[in-house]
């Protein structure tokens, strides 16, 4: 990560106070936690108005969606997939069991997909580490429906590179005021008192601070 100036004009006083902000913001109770939650809330829903629990409920939702399908499709190749599927679709219409079977692997996919990001999202093992989401053969059925609802891994990764960056400008911060007041960087992050704040999540390990004469660098592994 570049070196950035843009706390150079800031009072010490000035960053101080931008630096409690984002330390008392960083230490605050995660809510993101309920975000997924919600997502796979209404990624079930979502399940539930694709494929209803009643049969009869599934074929009035579900063959509009395909028609139009249809009618959107150019290549041959895709036609003659989705007429496949679709015609596979209506055989399980038929089979009541194997339909509910269908929804129950599906709702198992989609809690998996969340609690892979919810894992990812809570750092297990002390870093980030990207989320493991199963791979579905979209020309299957099952594979084609568990795509429509399945988590975007990015998800995980953007949350934090925005916290990530968020302990970057802290750290500028409290270099910032840590010179004005001794009139010098200091030679480690040690002084700054962040404890598990100048730790980067991407590595598990401290964000890289390297001193050279009255200018330093700051890396992170993001």
């Amino acid at each position: 990560m570049p070196i950035t100036r843009e706390v150079d004009f800031f009072s010490a006083h000035e960053c101080r106070e931008m630096a409690q902000t984002l330390i008392q913001s960083e230490r605050s109770r995660d809510r993101f936690a309920t975000v997924i939650e919600g997502e796979l809330a209404t990624a079930l829903r979502e399940l539930d108005r694709l494929l209803p629990e009643r049969i009869d409920e599934a074929r009035a939702a579900i063959e509009p969606l395909l028609s139009e399908a249809l009618t959107d499709i150019e290549g041959e190749d895709d036609r003659r997939m989705l007429d496949r599927l679709h015609d596979e679709f209506r055989s399980l219409l038929n089979q009541p069991s194997a339909y509910q079977r269908l929804r129950a692997e599906l709702r198992r996919a989609i809690t998996q997909g969340w609690q892979a990001i919810a894992d990812a999202v809570s750092l297990r093992g002390g870093r980030f580490r990207e989320p493991k989401l199963k791979q579905y053969d979209a020309d299957t059925l099952f594979g084609a429906l568990a795509s429509l609802v399945q988590p975007l891994p990015l998800l995980a990764r953007r949350y934090w590179e925005q916290r990530t960056r968020r302990r970057v400008m802290l750290i500028h911060l409290l270099l910032r005021e840590y010179r004005l007041r001794e009139g010098r960087y200091p030679d480690s992050l040690e002084p700054l008192n962040l404890q598990e704040l100048a730790i980067d999540p991407f590595s598990g390990q401290p964000f890289g601070y390297r001193l050279t004469g009255e200018r330093y660098q700051l890396a992170s592994s993001a």
